[in-house]
């Protein structure tokens, strides 16, 4: 528990603030294990420290023992005749409204001994929570190829620029990031899929990108655009609500690298599944738009 706390955050203080204990007990437990094992786990750097690629086998050692244990407290949970198995997901904030009303629907109707546990976080947050074990299931936009996790469905959802109901933008005159780049414009911070695709695109065509307001929140974007203060750039399902209220127009946008972006819903590899994470992923994959080919 204690080397894989120190092994998510990179930080003997984090780690031990986590497993709640002192940095000191930490770094001796640490090097009691390197001194029993014959080997180097660590290397301290400026910023923190680094695992050896020993110490990637104890620390996927250590998940592994988590999981398993996780496993155990179902099966005990069963055998007591005890309810209450818990699924944790995580997932981005675009994604709510379709992930509650839709996806979790009959998981709430039809599995009442699955509790679920629900955060919001951006891309490289979401990747980081299902690789570390914090969490079962992630939900992400735009995920990077490389991105250590295995992928349970991928479908296509472009980006879109979400514009208000009198701007000038139409299907006919704006239909390219270029076109909108001396419009005023409300971006999510670089740690998120949908802000890298969009720095992406801007590099290859030679578009510079000055965000007036920057935010983590999607809710604060949208209202951004409802205010008429300039356009966001958005996967379509994450506005439709707005569009469909008249808060706000959807345009499709040209430029490939946008077209071919993808939603994933996604799991950490060569992990063994429980049951409810299996029935949950069932029903996301089944039930949600952001899942459904846009065709």
């Amino acid at each position: 528990m204690t080397f894989a706390a120190v092994s998510r955050h990179g930080s003997l203080r984090k780690g031990a603030v986590e497993v709640g204990t002192s940095t000191s007990n930490v770094s001796r437990a640490i090097s009691a294990a390197e001194e029993r094992l014959g080997v180097t786990l660590i290397e301290r750097t400026p910023s923190g420290i680094s695992l050896t690629d020993a110490g990637r086998v104890l620390r996927d050692h250590a998940m592994q023992q988590i999981e398993a244990d996780r496993r155990l407290q179902a099966k005990l949970t069963r055998v007591t005749g005890r309810s209450g198995t818990v699924v944790r997901l995580r997932c981005g904030e675009g994604f709510l409204a379709d992930l509650v009303e839709r996806g979790l629907r009959d998981v709430f109707r039809d599995n009442p001994d699955i509790g679920l546990v629900l955060d919001i976080g951006a891309t490289q947050d979401i990747v980081e929570a299902v690789d570390t074990g914090h969490a079962d299931i992630g939900i992400a936009y735009a995920l990077p190829e490389i991105a250590p996790v295995r992928r349970i469905a991928t479908t296509k959802q472009p980006l879109c620029a979400i514009v208000p109901t009198d701007h000038r933008a139409t299907v006919s005159n704006c239909t390219t990031l270029e076109d909108f780049q001396s419009t005023e414009m409300a971006l999510l911070p670089k740690t998120h899929g949908v802000r890298q695709l969009v720095e992406q695109c801007a590099d290859r065509h030679g578009v510079v990108l000055r965000p007036t307001l920057t935010s983590g929140s999607i809710a604060a974007l949208l209202h951004f655009v409802r205010a008429g203060h300039g356009v966001t750039f958005l996967p379509r399902f994450s506005a439709e609500v707005q569009r469909q209220q008249g808060e706000a127009q959807i345009i499709d946008l040209h430029n490939p690298t946008l077209r071919t972006a993808t939603t994933t819903l996604f799991v950490r590899p060569q992990r063994r599944l429980p049951k409810a994470v299996d029935i949950v992923l069932a029903c996301l994959q089944g039930e949600m738009q952001s899942f459904a080919d846009p065709g």
